[in-house]
């Protein structure tokens, strides 16, 4: 399969940012206020988190979505060591300047 990257770079600049794991099951709190923080490298203190606005099931989701998020992750990091190893194709039309 060809890939013009060009092509595919333009793509993904263009595009929204939008979720890969559907989050509709987690709890809002624990996702907005501890996970993403957390993610974006804030480092959390026991007393930032209000315990009283989620239960223990709740973490059981947020694992579980860390679970897929990890998933694709890898998978997507895995496609781009593949493109980055594919061998190089000669362009097949001519560009005069």
């Amino acid at each position: 399969m060809l890939v013009d990257l060009n092509t595919l770079r333009n793509e993904l600049k263009e595009a929204l940012p939008e979720d890969t794991v559907d989050a509709s099951e987690v709890n809002p709190y624990l996702l907005n206020e501890v996970l993403r923080p957390m993610l974006a490298g804030k480092v959390l203190c026991y007393g930032d988190i209000n315990f009283e606005e989620f239960e223990a099931d709740d973490l059981r989701v947020v694992a579980r979505y860390c679970d897929t998020r990890n998933h694709i992750a890898y998978g997507l990091q895995e496609m781009v060591g593949r493109i980055a190893k594919a061998s190089p194709a000669a362009y097949r039309r001519k560009a005069f300047c």
